[in-house]
């Protein structure tokens, strides 16, 4: 009787790990399952995140102000500036095209004029180069709410705290 009763708990435990196996493999399964899932949802997150911020470089480009600068120098009409602007940001680029070299001891120094504040905004100095061209990046000296117009100016090397008025070369905005 012990031999069957041992023949019995040995059937038994044999059903038993069959089962538990089952339960491994079914748990496996699932396991190799949700993994995939998991490796499904990163990479849709991954191009969510992609889109998102190709939307949000859209929206910057969108909000950009481009404005056109004209020339106010009786010998040079065709002298020309652009300004990209992001306000967001708060800095910007700038293309000039046919301005005169300087003389030794003379920078370029652009300006925002704000309405809200009370002078332009200093933007930073620059040189042309022999063709009367620069692409500069630039940042305001402070915060500036509204860039209504851009402005170039002739000023001593290095820059100074106000604009010379009748240095005026280029000016535009919106």
């Amino acid at each position: 009787a012990s031999q069957a009763a041992a023949a019995a708990a040995a059937q038994q435990s044999a059903v038993a790990r069959m089962e538990l196996e089952a339960q491994l493999g079914t748990a496996q399964v699932e396991r190799t399952e949700q993994e995939a899932r998991l490796t499904s949802s990163q990479a849709e997150r991954t191009q969510l995140l992609a889109q998102l911020d190709a939307l949000a470089q859209k929206d910057t480009l969108a909000q950009a102000q481009i404005a056109v600068l004209g020339s106010l120098l009786k010998d040079r009409p065709q002298a020309v500036a652009v300004s990209v602007w992001d306000g967001t940001g708060q800095a910007g680029q700038l293309l000039v095209e046919n301005l005169p070299v300087l003389n030794a001891g003379r920078d370029y120094q652009l300006w925002i004029i704000d309405p809200e504040l009370t002078a332009p905004v200093s933007a930073g100095v620059f040189k042309v180069d022999a063709q009367g061209k620069v692409r500069i990046s630039f940042k305001p000296t402070q915060t500036v709410k509204t860039a209504a117009k851009f402005a170039v100016t002739e000023e001593q090397e290095g820059g100074v705290a106000a604009p010379t008025m009748d240095k005026m070369v280029v000016i535009g905005g919106a």
